[in-house]
């Protein structure tokens, strides 16, 4: 309920699209940052504007090494434009997945390609692991990973409980990703892969229909809880008989718990972006209906960094009205040019927006993330 709440919510604001896009972004950096990385809203929204080349991942086995917090010297950049692939990602998803349509093993491939180097499995040519997983020695009679040979039986199996509607959406997709984890499909990212698909669960159930819950938020926060619950072998617990049954009972009440979390987070991104609002309309005064500026002020929550022609296109309006509305905004304080702006680019961007949305991550989110696989068992 609390999903369908908050999406009723944003349909009804006028500002609704740009809240949509920033809790979009506040779930794609908080998945990022649960692999220790610490991407930046800044730079991804830069990114978003101007589409970086896509990097290549190593192998089509997806032989991707996750780094630990100790050992990430990972550029921003390149976190950032993962956090624009995960992105992609879910706004894909909320195309792609119809309600109660089914999820099958080619959707998870290309979920995970996605994730891992923004483009389909067609293109980037991922499979699923063909080569034992290896576990630290001291978890071996803990925790033995399936087979190559049983990964897509098993991935077939999950599709099967997926297409169900046997349970509620969250306690499904809590079970689902659960089950995802430990089938260990890929070499990594398996984190971000297993939170996308429960999304597209979300999707498949109905829940909601366009938004992108920030449900990776609670886990971001509570890492070493995250990786406990639902990696609980990694820990050197054992799984079998009545303590698996505790274990996912928690893990299933801490997703809850996450949902929980992002509505009251929307409601907190709904009051700042409505304050801001606020304060530019008593700067701009009145203005006539349908002009540029007025329109600017709505765009500008969703996309904060413009130039002209962006402008112009987001706009549908003429280049004289659009440099002009762009222009009286600068001077009542509303845009700035940016530090990479030229005299043959002006690249305008609404400060405020940045710093809003700055403060309130740097609220709910620690300054140095701390990747789960740190806390595992060795």
């Amino acid at each position: 309920m609390a999903l369908i709440r908050m999406e009723e919510r944003i349909t009804r604001l006028e500002i609704g699209p740009a809240l949509r896009k920033h809790i979009a972004r506040l779930e794609a950096i908080s998945t990022i940052r649960i692999d220790g990385k610490n991407p930046s809203l800044r730079t991804l929204i830069e990114l978003e504007s101007t589409q970086k080349p896509e990097r290549k991942p190593d192998s089509p086995d997806s032989n991707l090494t996750t780094k630990t917090d100790s050992e990430n010297e990972e550029p921003t950049e390149d976190s950032s434009l993962e956090s624009l692939w995960y992105l992609e990602t879910l706004e894909w998803l909320s195309q792609t997945i119809e309600v109660g349509g089914d999820i099958d093993p080619e959707i998870i491939l290309d979920i995970h390609s996605r994730c891992v180097c923004g483009e389909s499995a067609a293109q980037s040519g991922f499979r699923f692991r063909e080569n034992p997983y290896k576990v630290p020695e001291n978890l071996v009679g803990i925790y033995k990973p399936p087979a190559p040979d049983d990964v897509m039986p098993l991935i077939e199996d999950l599709c099967d409980f997926i297409n169900k509607d046997i349970y509620s959406p969250i306690t499904q997709t809590a079970l689902a990703h659960f089950q995802f984890e430990s089938i260990k499909p890929f070499k990594s990212s398996l984190d971000r892969t297993g939170r996308a698909l429960s999304h597209a669960i979300i999707y498949r159930r109905g829940l909601v229909e366009r938004i992108i819950p920030p449900i990776g938020l609670m886990p971001a926060i509570h890492t070493k809880y995250h990786a406990e619950h639902l990696l609980p072998y990694d820990f050197g617990f054992d799984v079998e008989g009545l303590t698996k049954a505790k274990l996912i009972n928690e893990w299933a009440r801490f997703c809850g718990n996450s949902v929980e979390l992002a509505a009251q987070v929307v409601q907190v991104y709904i009051d700042a972006i409505i304050n801001l609002e606020k304060s530019w309309n008593q700067r701009v005064g009145k203005t006539s209906k349908g002009s540029a500026a007025q329109e600017l002020l709505l765009v500008l929550p969703e996309t904060p960094r413009l130039t002209v022609s962006s402008a112009m296109k987001l706009l549908d309006k003429s280049f004289s009205a659009t440099n002009d509305a762009l222009n009286l905004l600068r001077q009542l304080g509303v845009l700035r040019l940016a530090a990479d702006s030229s005299d043959r680019n002006r690249i305008f961007e609404a400060a405020e927006v940045f710093d809003a949305v700055d403060e309130l991550e740097k609220l709910l989110l620690a300054q140095n993330p701390v990747a789960r696989n740190s806390f595992f068992s060795e």
